[in-house]
């Protein structure tokens, strides 16, 4: 992704970033989102997604066409963009920390919005260097170390 796209992200506030996801989640399942079901999602009142929509409509980032609400080009590629700083996190957590993946999907729902690029890229690139090199023996120490610790701090 461009570092254009990057800086679209980081200069959306945290709840403009829920919106987005909400929104190409709802648009995926159902063709569009209403704001009710936007409202349901993020447990909000439906005055804050309306205003919430239409700062994104001005943003050039959602579009409405009567109630329903879809993404625009740009819209669809920082959802994009979003989405893939959370299954990138998500996968890194299962992968290499071994959490179990519902704690693993939750923080990377935190994670995602505050982490740099460059953080998320090396974890990758880290999960790569394990699974391209071979390494096995590395990840099975690297399992061992981590069975032992945290079976010492329960």
């Amino acid at each position: 992704m461009t570092m254009k796209l990057e800086k679209e992200v980081a200069n959306l506030s945290l709840p403009q970033q829920n919106y987005v996801e909400a929104i190409a989640e709802l648009v995926e399942a159902h063709g569009h989102a209403h704001p009710a079901k936007i409202a349901m999602r993020l447990n909000v009142k439906k005055p804050s997604v309306t205003e919430a929509i239409d700062r994104l409509v001005h943003m050039g980032i959602a579009r409405r066409i009567e109630q329903k609400i879809h993404l625009t080009a740009r819209g669809s590629r920082i959802a994009k963009k979003l989405a893939h700083r959370h299954d990138a996190l998500h996968s890194f957590m299962v992968d290499v920390l071994e959490m179990k993946s519902v704690e693993a999907d939750a923080v990377a729902c935190r994670i995602e919005h505050v982490a740099e690029a460059s953080l998320i890229e090396r974890l990758l690139l880290l999960d790569d260097f394990f699974q391209q090199k071979g390494i096995s023996h590395c990840r099975g120490k690297w399992r061992e170390f981590l069975k032992k610790r945290t079976m010492s701090r329960k």
